[in-house]
């Protein structure tokens, strides 16, 4: 499953590559990464990657993938 992020004005895709519950292991871009991912509200998460916390908010950009 991949989806797309867009930091400022740069869009990277992210590919989940393996989970088991709230730990994943993902790929953005050549890197890949394992995070710990919790939804603490609806479309709001909290992660953490490297012992450094984000918060990621999820919005609807209108755009359907179609394949």
């Amino acid at each position: 499953m991949s989806y797309e992020i867009k930091l400022n004005d740069e869009v990277s895709e992210i590919k989940i590559l393996k989970r088991d519950g709230n730990i994943m292991d993902i790929a953005v871009g050549e890197n890949e990464y394992t995070v710990d991912i919790i939804e603490v509200e609806k479309g709001v998460y909290s992660l953490l990657i490297d012992g450094v916390s984000f918060n990621v908010e999820l919005t609807d950009t209108g755009k359907k993938n179609m394949r």
